[in-house]
């Protein structure tokens, strides 16, 4: 019996299609705190949603800020982030952590 392997990437990229699962992945991506991580998320996002070029033309951002915003050494505007975030259809808000998760 032969097995058929999947690749990961392109499992997460299909599922990252579903609006909750981009949800939820960005979501565990900002809980870890970690700046490079969350942009390599984003990143998936981007490519799972068809690309720089399609996120440039729905934010009216440029494909060369995006990749400098999307790259390792990333440093988004606050902007940006809710330009990107409305293009996939989600919302920013804040919600109370509990006391022992403090940073």
């Amino acid at each position: 019996m032969t097995r058929r392997t999947v690749d990961h990437h392109e499992f997460l990229l299909k599922e990252l299609k579903d609006p909750e699962i981009r949800k939820g992945y960005l979501n565990a991506a900002l809980d870890g705190w970690d700046k490079k991580h969350f942009l390599s998320s984003l990143k998936n996002v981007v490519d799972a949603l068809g690309g720089i070029g399609k996120l440039g033309a729905e934010t009216i951002l440029s494909r060369q800020h995006l990749y400098d915003m999307l790259s390792e050494n990333g440093n988004p505007t606050w902007e940006s982030i809710l330009k990107v975030a409305h293009a996939f259809r989600l919302k920013v808000h804040f919600e109370l952590e509990p006391a022992s998760k403090r940073h």
